[in-house]
């Protein structure tokens, strides 16, 4: 369970640093986004919230800036999700493709191919 909510927390985070990054892009560094974490000629790096700060002053105003960002940010955090979540034990009675482990338990495996079949 603390897996999981560390998880959505983590995803949350590069979601919202990925939109924050991508808005600050578009919007060309723009001074009025205000003092980045850090800075160093072209590379601004903003907090991850930012994005909610600015989005609350100017998504009204223009919201087809908003667009690609929120694509970017779903899209990272669904992303993190979707590698992170913890998989189920595979079921023994669950059907699913052979591993070489299995091959070899089950004596599938010949010098001239495969065994489909034996007679004990």
């Amino acid at each position: 369970m603390i897996t999981k909510v560390l998880l959505v927390i983590l995803a949350l985070t590069l979601g919202l640093l990925a939109a924050t990054q991508v808005f600050a892009y578009v919007a060309h560094l723009d001074p009025v986004l205000g003092v980045p974490w850090y800075r160093q000629a072209r590379l601004a790096v903003y907090a991850p919230w930012s994005i909610a700060l600015w989005a609350w002053w100017w998504a009204g105003r223009v919201p087809q800036a908003f667009q690609l960002p929120l694509v970017v940010g779903l899209g990272s955090a669904a992303f993190t999700l979707w590698k992170g979540w913890p998989r189920s034990a595979q079921k023994a009675d669950e059907a699913h493709w052979a591993t070489e482990k299995e091959w070899a338990a089950a004596e599938c495996q010949s010098a001239r191919g495969i065994v489909l079949g034996k007679q004990r």
